[in-house]
């Protein structure tokens, strides 16, 4: 579990999930609202780099609805 602060915590899911960002371009862009929710799945790892992939994103509002 990874906790944080915006725009730092979607920065970190982008590279994490994008592809590009091995090649310092981020393609796509995740953007956490304020009490978001995202759950990524880490594939591999190095001592530079986490890869993973995102297995869902929750609003706030969605989030209120499951309740």
């Amino acid at each position: 579990m990874i906790v944080g602060h915006e725009p730092y915590l979607s920065s970190l899911i982008t590279d994490i999930i994008s592809d590009g960002s091995r090649l310092g371009i981020a393609i796509g862009r995740v953007i956490l609202k304020k009490a978001g929710l995202a759950k990524v799945r880490i594939t591999s790892s190095s001592d530079q780099m986490l890869h993973g992939e995102l297995r869902w994103l929750l609003t706030p509002m969605l989030m209120k609805k499951i309740k």
